[in-house]
């Protein structure tokens, strides 16, 4: 999946062309930051790992590839905000044309801290963007949302496996 010259997202991103589903996109911030989140205000971020829990009904390719690629010119989104703080690591994600956001939203809140209405201005969960204390706390906790949801977890890494756990099965499907 290497490109000459460093990692490129779209070789990873073409497997998910014509896919639907959701996602849950593992961010690592290097210390603690503030940023406006549109009408969210001020935010403090605790530096750590963050997972957004998002959807795609049009195509996990294009929503996935926005957000890894970095900050958008021109934001649109929460996550927008958080993107230009914090690194993109990849993104556990689930084929389903179920609604799934919100479920998995619901099952990362029993163990990880959420960031109150932050991706959710539009639904009834108190958030979609969760904290832990590392990175390797994201990816673990999500591949079991998608599990708990009767989903089968695919995985798009970055090039560092930064924070992926040791005994996570790189060709999960």
């Amino acid at each position: 999946m290497r490109e000459k010259g460093g990692w490129g997202w779209d070789e990873a991103l073409r497997g998910l062309a014509g896919k639907r589903g959701a996602y849950i996109l593992v961010l690592s911030l290097e210390r603690t930051s503030r940023a406006m989140i549109g009408s969210l205000g001020w935010v403090d971020f605790p530096a750590g790992g963050y997972g957004y829990v998002g959807s795609a009904t049009g195509g996990l390719a294009g929503r996935l590839g926005r957000h890894l690629r970095g900050r958008p010119r021109r934001p649109h989104w929460h996550i927008d905000g958080l993107l230009a703080l914090a690194r993109p690591l990849g993104a556990v994600y689930g084929e389903t044309d179920r609604r799934s956001e919100c479920p998995l939203a619901r099952r990362l809140s029993l163990h990880l801290w959420g960031i109150p209405r932050f991706g959710s201005t539009d639904c009834g969960c108190r958030g979609h963007l969760f904290h832990a204390a590392d990175p390797e706390t994201i990816w673990r906790r999500s591949m079991e949302a998608f599990r708990s949801l009767g989903l089968t977890p695919g995985l798009l890494i970055g090039p560092e496996l930064s924070g992926l756990p040791r005994d996570v099965r790189l060709d999960a499907k």
